[in-house]
């Protein structure tokens, strides 16, 4: 989305999973996703960049969508580190999981437990705790987030 909203052409690479574990140790950190780079100066330059919150800072901070000041970009790297304390949340980082039956569904719920109870018992009431923050840090601040402009 990032790069659409800046105008940058982009390829947009997905990868096979029975390709990734011989992709997996050429990437920085073994991880995906990446933001490749190539700078053409003198020498032609490959940048390869991970990590979500490190690509969207990059981009934001390049481009004009960052914060207006110090001040500011804190407060989003909060919000962004909060939403992402919120996806790793006890019931919320299971859920995926349980959905694609990766991981079982607890046997404190006893058998024959369905994902819908699952997901109203463990899931929703840890997103409700998670939203409910994040809202009261929202209605904290200006009238738009990080100022007046896009961020």
């Amino acid at each position: 989305m990032m790069l659409t909203l800046v105008g940058l052409p982009f390829e947009d690479v997905r990868i096979d999973p029975k390709k990734w574990p011989a992709l997996k140790p050429t990437m920085p950190f073994e991880q995906l996703p990446l933001l490749e780079l190539i700078f053409n100066g003198k020498k032609k330059r490959v940048v390869k960049i991970t990590q979500s919150h490190a690509i969207l800072r990059y981009l934001g901070q390049a481009y004009g969508f960052s914060g207006r000041n110090h001040l500011h970009n804190a407060m989003v790297d909060e919000l962004a580190d909060a939403v992402d304390d919120a996806s790793r949340a006890q019931g919320i980082s299971d859920w995926p999981l349980v959905l694609i039956g990766k991981v079982s569904i607890p046997e404190e719920f006893g058998k024959g437990l369905d994902k819908g109870a699952y997901f109203t018992a463990k899931v929703r009431p840890s997103m409700e705790k998670q939203a409910k923050m994040i809202d009261k840090f929202l209605e904290d601040q200006e009238e738009y987030f990080g100022g007046r402009t896009v961020t």
